[in-house]
């Protein structure tokens, strides 16, 4: 029993990690230059690393990745990307902002991923060689490299006209 759930627990996260790649490449796409970008493209990869480890987990437990989850989660992000933004064609500052909220919630869950299972699987042979205090360790520096951009994004997204003019920072 214990197996199905950890197998049920890892291919949810690699469903939400279908839905932070895709919300990342979409704010990059639509973000291509400077900080934000560069953050973005480091992100990625990351995710994608974790992303394969998920996967090797899963192999070390006789598991297999479930492709239904991940296609229901790449189509809810893509239902999630067609709901009404401000604009009526375009990207907005709404649609940054979210975007880099939604790579928050999802890191902040890949930390507690790599938490639980170091606290739960730490000590299981079959994870030997599998740093979870460093995994989660770098889930955190991502949210922490991600959040002040997703502040500014709240900003420009909610900023007054007049504060906007007075070229708040």
């Amino acid at each position: 029993m214990r197996d199905k759930l950890l197998r049920i627990y890892l291919n949810d996260h690699l469903a939400g990690s279908v839905v932070a790649v895709e919300q990342g490449e979409h704010c990059l796409t639509n973000n291509p230059d400077g900080d934000l970008a560069a953050l973005l493209t480091r992100t990625l990869e990351e995710i994608r690393k974790d992303q394969a480890v998920l996967k090797d987990l899963l192999d070390r437990i006789g598991g297999t990745e479930n492709p239904l989850k991940q296609a229901a989660s790449w189509v809810s992000e893509k239902v999630h990307r067609a709901k009404p933004s401000g604009e009526v064609l375009g990207y907005s500052d709404l649609n940054r902002l979210e975007e880099l909220e939604m790579l928050v919630i999802g890191i902040t869950g890949k930390r507690a991923l790599w938490d639980g299972l170091d606290a739960a699987c730490a000590s299981d042979d079959r994870f030997r060689g599998v740093d979870f205090r460093a995994l989660a360790l770098s889930a955190q520096r991502q949210r922490d490299a991600i959040e002040p951009h997703r502040i500014e994004a709240a900003r420009r997204a909610f900023a007054s006209r007049a504060e906007e003019t007075e070229g708040t920072p």
